[in-house]
């Protein structure tokens, strides 16, 4: 049986479009926004041109290059898109405007509650630059500090000051939150600590504002009738998508164990929605105009939902999907499911084209063409006259198709792999359904409060007992393989020999296994070349962490760390900042060092794989030296208050090194005086971390 591409026409055009997406964001100076809607209208008249004749002459034969045309309007309309989505392309774009000192900005968001602040999405309206008031656009996250006076969605602000722009990773490895949030088109943030002045009110979409307030209402009806801190945070999250309450336990042994996508609401939760109305009005599908009944209460209910959880991303992509699996399976045409798919990325990709990155939106789409393509082969391996066993099954093998079509994105992006989610899924898939429905009876009966406190009660023990299996399965030795690094080009090897031996098991065509192989034997070449590369290579890198001072040799995959012990205690720092160098380098071994910042009079002189290294913090206004000290770096620290002109003259030294922890005022002030006399220096604090191989 061989694979027949014809019936897949909708699946050819949006990968032709997401094509142009992606070399638009790859390549963005490729074309302007003129030369990019010229070639688009040169393909399309082309296109439209040929078609017209040849389908009069019946030229059959020239189907090919209609294809090619056809293909090629496809990528240049998602090239177009992509560019025209950009709002850095507008002429008035905040990111245009370099004296700033105030600004008025539209509060485009509900909120978010961080450990410290409250951030909110703002939409810029108008900026002083200058002393001219101009009108501007862009988008900038506020965070405001706790304590403060809350805006809600809709409020105009008048800002002081200016929104600074996104600092790109300053250490190796470390997370792109600029990248991430340029996704989004959101290039500034903003952190408010004197205040703001509220100029308007009630300028947002009402349709949005409607679901915000629905959204809050429905959060208080859960606060209210369910007991327990931490299984009501997990209510709302499963419920409500609001994870402002989980704790870091939590979010960790759902993540370990394989059961994150449980707490973003999601196309698990709209699907279960969807099937609970399917089987509620089963008597309807039979009926001409019943389809169409079940179809419209279908839609109401998954779009109410959504509203109710504040048209989050997440739930837009399942509400989008389903709408579209609903409205082909109620019209009954000749169809297929992965056109269907591919219809409603196409809609949401025009919409908002960087939704391609979104790793959200890659999980989603991934996991359901794994369930439709693999699940249905894979239950049919085993068969059983048990009904309780078909359908533990029947979920294992929907959480076995998910997870290989997924696990190539969930090891570069999450570098673990939950090795028994399996046995997780047997627990928190019902569980899921249990909370959900019972969570959507409790805001249905909230108006009886004996009903919607007994339901909260019900509530509260399910999610204990799903928190209890959870936690339990994260305590098993290898429930999940963590620190799985993966290269962006290891990533398409593996994507490409699970595809092809995928097929090759289910069409038993040679040539698929033959590629199989060939992908199979890319990824362990380029496996083993970077297990060389680690073993083979040592390095000293100084970090760029704000406030301290660390600098991390590594050598055979160890890692010897000299810091200050307030970091070497604060493992969230040393999570975002060190470890990702740390897991590049594949480090199976740390020894923390927390004497750099003590010595002689405040000088510290290290050898640290075979380079002498002076660190510079509180020095003793008395010291002196008899003879020069000779070292390779010197670095200056936040606690030293020499000149340039003393360390000249005290000490010989190959590089200047002016560290992460200074402030930014002093930091600009080193820098200046190292550029005037002309001194080889580095500045960690500008310039981000600087990594030497030795």
């Amino acid at each position: 049986m061989g694979i027949r591409w014809t019936p897949y026409a909708l699946v050819r055009v949006t990968f032709f479009f997401i094509c142009g997406i992606v070399t638009a964001i790859c390549f963005p100076q490729l074309a302007t926004v003129k030369h990019a809607l010229t070639t688009c209208l040169v393909f399309i008249g082309t296109y439209v041109t040929l078609w017209f004749f040849l389908t009069r002459r019946r030229f059959h034969t020239f189907n090919l290059v209609l294809a090619v045309f056809s293909f090629a309007s496809f990528f240049s309309l998602g090239y177009l898109n992509s560019i025209l989505f950009d709002g850095r392309n507008e002429e008035n774009h905040l990111v245009h405007y370099s004296d700033v000192s105030a600004y008025k900005v539209v509060v485009a968001d509900n909120g978010q509650e961080k450990p410290a602040t409250h951030r909110f999405l703002g939409r810029v309206l108008a900026v002083r630059d200058s002393g001219v008031w101009k009108p501007s656009n862009g988008r900038v996250y506020l965070y405001l500090s706790k304590g403060m006076t809350l805006p809600g969605y809709g409020d105009v602000l008048l800002m002081s000051g200016a929104p600074r722009k996104l600092y790109p990773p300053q250490n190796p490895g470390e997370f792109d939150y600029k990248r991430f949030l340029a996704f989004k088109n959101i290039y500034h943030q903003h952190f408010i600590r004197k205040g703001f002045k509220k100029i308007a009110s009630d300028q947002g979409n009402p349709v949005i504002a409607l679901s915000y307030r629905l959204r809050d209402w429905a959060q208080d009806q859960f606060t209210h009738y369910i007991p327990g801190e931490r299984e009501r945070s997990i209510a709302l999250a499963l419920v409500l998508g609001i994870k402002d309450g989980l704790d870091n336990e939590i979010m960790n042994a759902y993540a370990a164990s394989g059961a994150m996508h449980v707490l973003a609401v999601s196309g698990l939760h709209l699907g279960i929605i969807y099937l609970l109305i399917s089987f509620l009005l089963h008597g309807l599908q039979n009926d001409k105009y019943g389809r169409w009944i079940l179809a419209l209460v279908s839609l109401t209910v998954l779009w109410g939902y959504a509203m109710m959880t504040g048209f989050t991303p997440s739930v837009l992509r399942a509400a989008t999907m389903f709408s579209f699996l609903s409205i082909a399976k109620t019209s009954r045409r000749k169809t297929n499911i992965y056109n269907t798919l591919a219809a409603s990325a196409l809609l949401l990709l025009v919409v908002q084209p960087w939704l391609i990155m979104s790793v959200g939106f890659q999980l989603s789409y991934m996991a359901v063409l794994g369930i439709v393509f693999l699940q249905p082969k894979i239950y049919n391996l085993l068969s059983t006259e048990s009904w309780f066993l078909d359908k533990v099954w029947s979920i294992t093998a929907v959480s076995i198709a998910a997870q290989l079509a997924t696990f190539p994105l969930g090891l570069y992006y999450f570098h673990q792999f939950p090795s028994l989610f399996f046995i997780t899924n047997l627990v928190v898939i019902p569980g899921a359904f249990l909370i959900l429905v019972g969570g959507l009876s409790l805001l249905l009966f909230s108006i009886i409060p004996v009903i919607a406190g007994a339901i909260g009660y019900m509530l509260k023990g399910v999610v204990s007992v799903v928190n209890f299996i959870v936690l339990g399965i994260e305590k098993i030795p290898y429930s999940h393989v963590t620190d799985l690094y993966i290269t962006p080009e290891q990533q398409w090897y593996i994507i490409g020999f699970t595809l092809f031996l995928s097929l090759f098991l289910v069409y038993k065509r040679f040539p698929l296994f033959s590629l199989f192989g060939f992908f199979a034997a890319l990824f362990l070449m380029s496996a083993g070349m970077r297990t060389y590369h680690n073993l083979s290579k040592d390095s000293i890198t100084f970090y760029r962490i704000s406030g301290h001072t660390a600098i991390d040799l590594i050598s055979q995959r160890k890692s010897t760390l000299w810091t200050d012990s307030v970091l070497a205690q604060n493992s969230n720092k040393k999570g975002f900042h060190i470890a990702p160098n740390h897991l590049m380098s594949a480090v199976n071994a740390w020894d923390i060092r927390t004497g750099a910042s003590s010595g002689l009079k405040g000088l510290k002189i290290m050898v640290v794989g075979g380079k002498k290294i002076a660190v510079l913090n509180g020095l003793h206004p008395t010291l002196t030296f008899t003879e020069k000290p000779q070292v390779d770096y010197l670095v200056y620290g936040r606690g030293c208050r020499k000149d340039i002109a003393w360390l000249r003259d005290n000490f010989d030294f190959g590089l200047l090194i002016l560290d992460g922890s200074l402030y930014r005022s002093r930091a600009d002030i080193l820098k200046q005086q190292a550029e005037e006399r002309g001194l080889n220096y580095y500045s960690v604090f500008h310039e981000g971390a600087l990594q030497v191989i030795i």
